[in-house]
Order: structure tokens, then sequence, then C-alpha cells
């Protein structure tokens, strides 16, 4: 993972194995190290898909 803060949230970069580069957002206090390895679960009802 990596991230950039945004305010009042953190802009994460996450890398899978499998598929395309993911886009996600967390607080601060939330959000992993910058390299670390994540397991991520998504609620379908919250994903936007650009592109």
């Amino acid at each position: 993972a990596a991230r950039t803060f945004r305010g009042t949230h953190v802009s994460l970069r996450l890398d899978p194995v499998r598929g395309p580069r993911l886009e996600a957002a967390c607080t601060l206090r939330e959000a992993p190290a910058p390299g670390a390895e994540v397991g991520v679960i998504f609620d379908p009802d919250d994903v936007v898909v650009l592109g």
C-alpha cells in the first residue's frame, strides 16, 4: 500500500496480486504503513468504478 494525506483522509493505492490497481481512502489513524501488506474487504455499495 502507498498513501497520500488528503486533509481529513488518506488516499491509498493498493496493488493486488491479481487484478488492477485499486484506490481507497481511510482516516490517517487507520492507514497502513507505506509498503505494508494489507487485507481489504469492500462493501459493493461503496465501490465506484472509474473509466
